[in-house]
């Protein structure tokens, strides 16, 4: 158990921003030089420099996988990023990625809708 909380604690050091667990739909796909074939599944966190995502399978470690969703606080502005697989596992059914290529307006999105979720739950918390 010891064990468990120190690889815990060290992940949530090596983290640079807040993440908040907020369950959005995303469509993904493997980046290749084919056509995407696209799967969809819920995000299970997210921050501004990635997200843990639900899936059923493994992925490679620095494979690049495509993402389309919308965050609710800018619906007209569906955001289509990569990013890299940090961490795949089964128990738990997730996929860590860490966000790559981010366009300033996908950034500030991201972002804003983070900075909204940390501060409404400040705000329940009162």
């Amino acid at each position: 158990m010891n064990q468990f909380f120190s690889k815990r604690k060290l992940m949530e050091e090596k983290r640079k921003t807040s993440r908040v667990e907020k369950g959005l739909v995303v469509r993904f796909a493997q980046k290749s030089e084919q056509a995407p074939v696209w799967d969809s599944t819920t995000i299970k966190n997210i921050s501004a420099e990635g997200m843990l995502f639900n899936s059923s399978r493994l992925f490679v470690k620095d494979e690049i996988l495509l993402f389309n969703f919308t965050v609710p606080i800018y619906p007209m502005n569906p955001l289509k990023i990569e990013g890299r697989v940090v961490d795949s596992f089964l128990q738990g059914h997730g996929t860590r990625i860490q966000f790559i290529n981010l366009s300033e307006n996908d950034q500030k999105v991201i972002s804003d809708y983070v900075e909204l979720l940390l501060k409404n739950s400040k705000q329940d918390k009162i």
